[in-house]
């Protein structure tokens, strides 16, 4: 276990505290955490902690209030690190770094295309062909459609990610003018 999983089980009690917890920073506060449950500096030993401890939740949100300025800096600092490589990235000279977030979209949609008229050739050709072939295809089809569910559902998250995110720059260019 390591302390973006105490991040997490944090975060259901004090947002906040989770998001810090679980980033780069995890284990300054995870030291906190460690000291108000009185466990070891360790994230196995304070999630035994807090498991153990009937008032973790109002523990966690009181961790919370009493740092919260601190912790929102933290929040802004990650914040404005992730500003800076969107600048970065918007004013490179190199169109490609400009154009990765169209190109990706590009590449998923061709391949999706591609994928599913080999599936329907396939399917038609069977069908025509060899249609007794047909029932053990699609029990196949089923199968394979299995495993490219993890594969297509990351590609398409961060397609949905990259269009998200070129929609807030579009909105933040626009309201700038």
């Amino acid at each position: 276990m390591n302390w973006s999983d105490v991040g997490k089980a944090v975060a259901g009690f004090a947002p906040l505290l989770g998001g810090v917890v679980g980033g780069p920073v995890g284990a300054g506060f995870g030291s906190v955490i460690a000291k108000v449950f009185g466990s070891d500096d360790n994230p196995d030993e304070v999630m035994k902690a807090i498991k153990a401890d009937p008032e973790a939740a109002i523990k966690l949100m009181k961790i919370e209030l009493d740092n919260k300025v601190e912790l929102q800096g933290l929040e802004l600092e990650k914040l404005k690190a992730v500003n800076e490589t969107m600048k970065a990235e918007m004013q490179s000279d190199d169109p490609f770094v400009r154009r990765w977030r169209p190109f990706y979209g590009y590449c998923v949609a061709i391949s999706w295309a591609i994928q599913m008229m080999g599936f329907t050739v396939m399917f038609v050709y069977t069908a025509i062909k060899n249609p007794s072939q047909l029932p053990t295809l699609i029990q196949q089809f089923a199968l394979l459609s299995g495993s490219l569910v993890t594969l297509w559902g990351i590609a398409l998250a961060v397609l949905g990610v990259s269009v998200h995110k070129r929609s807030k720059d579009k909105e933040v260019a626009n309201n700038a003018k």
